[in-house]
């Protein structure tokens, strides 16, 4: 009797603490391929089964948590490590409620977790790199899901927490993550570069500086209209003679696109020199665009540029690579007395040094033979996509956005200046005459880009920067280099 009495309590408390998971009927959802171990997914219960054999017609489990909703499990390259992604608690409502992770697991010498990685989005989409350095969590199927941001993962570094990197996707979303191999970009160390395809356009991003603006290629447009959709990317290293290239094909098109690699990106620095010593970029005649950086003005603009280099030594070696965030900080540390700069670069320099307060001038660009000091001036758009299914809701968005008042404070929070005059004159009007620079720059002395549709991949391809750093290493005069330019141009210009 005492035996029964015991077995039936026993059975009464298992019975009422019985975990609901239970009760849940097991389905392998998922199973997955190992280098030692087959992992089976067993998503009502959160977790892994790793199944292993240590001998002949033996089988052993071992059991490892994983985040709750299982969204995506998979493989390393190397078959030795399992990846898997889970939605955790959704919608979460407390904060406590587990959120999005990416659960590593190790498989050698014994299957064990190896590191979690929370998340601050639930994405169904993972990415590995073939060099089993970097992992990328990404927009999947899901209707919700944010197709502009990555998660990029550091899976060589302990200590680095997820990077979140938005992207300009232009209505696309990722669809394939070409990992290249160590690329020699200039003089630099060679580094690697993620390209993110999309149904129209790619993304690149350099994964030794994830805090650089990523460049968006648009691809070309069909005879229909259409942005050409990118099928396969395949890419080859510098050589003696030529810079990385990235060659694109098309799954709607006949057509393949070459793109240069190549370190820097200084048009905004030496372009306008070429308006300064009378020369013009491109000229229009009769709907027409022909180029113009053949011509002896901007020839010797060029050369004056290089020469400032290559004779003067006015910069480092090492600035024949930099981009304006390695020319701000060269500036910030007393590398250089001065720089070409925006007052966004200002604002970022007086946040990130205070100690350099009254220690810094501001004056507009010299003028040059031609008496002009015309400078690039650009800026950003707020778009609303054509076919969008809240059109209405996107527009009025973006009107509250380019109200006037809002523009004027988003633009002295961050050292922009507002796209009208009414709003550059707002602002003209309490600014210090340290920022009062930049707007007699913008209204008096600056000038666009010639607005044709080529420009767009003339920037891309590196088309100016190649031919210029060519100059500067004195691998070709500015007049063959200058005379190729003017060249491409005029073919892109001829369709």
């Amino acid at each position: 009797m005492r035996r029964s009495s015991i077995l039936i309590g026993l059975f009464a408390v298992a019975c009422g603490g019985r975990p609901s998971g239970w009760d849940e009927p097991f389905e392998a959802e998922g199973v997955v391929g190992l280098q030692t171990a087959v992992a089976v997914m067993d998503p009502a219960l959160d977790r892994v089964i790793m199944l292993e054999s240590p001998g002949h017609l033996g089988l052993e489990a071992s059991v490892l948590p994983v985040g709750k909703e299982i969204v995506t499990a998979t493989a390393s390259p190397q078959k030795d490590r399992l990846f898997v992604l889970s939605h955790g608690e959704q919608p979460r409502r407390k904060a406590d409620d587990e959120l999005p992770r990416l659960t590593v697991i190790d498989t050698l010498p014994t299957p064990e977790v190896a590191r979690t990685y929370d998340l601050s989005d639930p994405f169904s989409g993972l990415s590995l790199d073939p060099q089993g350095q970097w992992a990328i969590v990404h927009a999947g199927e899901g209707v919700l899901e944010n197709p502009n941001e990555l998660i990029l993962i550091d899976l060589e570094d302990p200590d680095a927490e997820p990077k979140i990197k938005s992207i300009r996707s232009f209505g696309g979303r990722p669809s394939r993550f070409t990992f290249t191999s160590p690329l020699s970009i200039g003089d630099e160390e060679p580094r690697r570069v993620l390209i993110v395809q999309t149904e129209q356009d790619l993304t690149l991003i350099d994964l030794m500086r994830l805090d650089d603006p990523e460049i968006t290629v648009l691809t070309p447009e069909t005879e229909s209209g259409r942005f050409s959709q990118p099928a396969l990317v395949a890419y080859h290293d510098a050589d003696e003679d030529s810079d990385p290239v990235l060659a694109v094909s098309f799954a709607n098109s006949s057509s393949v696109l070459l793109i240069g690699l190549v370190a820097g990106n200084a048009n905004h620095y030496f372009l306008p020199m070429v308006w300064q010593n009378g020369g013009e970029i491109a000229r229009e005649k009769d709907g027409r665009w022909a180029s113009g950086m053949d011509s002896a003005e901007a020839v010797e603009a060029i050369q004056f540029y290089a020469d400032l280099y290559a004779k003067e030594r006015f910069a480092p070696e090492g600035a024949l690579s930099w981009n304006a965030r390695d020319v701000r900080a060269a500036f910030e540390a007393g590398d250089l007395a001065m720089m070409i700069g925006g007052a966004w670069d200002l604002r970022a320099i007086q946040k990130a040094h205070p100690e350099l307060e009254g220690k810094i001038a501001t004056a507009l660009l010299p003028a040059g033979p031609a008496g002009s000091q015309d400078a690039f001036a650009g800026g950003s758009h707020l778009v609303v996509f054509e076919g969008t299914e809240h059109e209405a809701l996107a527009r009025r968005y973006v009107d509250f956005l380019a109200e006037p008042e809002r523009v004027v404070a988003f633009s002295e929070s961050i050292g922009f200046l507002p796209g009208s005059l009414a709003g550059i004159t707002s602002i003209a009007a309490s600014a210090t005459p340290l920022y009062g620079t930049f707007t007699k720059q913008l209204t008096d002395h600056s000038r666009t880009y010639p607005p044709t549709t080529q420009w767009g991949s003339f920037e891309a391809d590196g088309l100016f920067t190649n031919a210029v750093q060519q100059v500067m290493k004195g691998q070709r005069t500015a007049k063959e280099a200058m005379a190729g330019v003017a060249e491409a141009m005029n073919q892109a210009f001829e369709g």
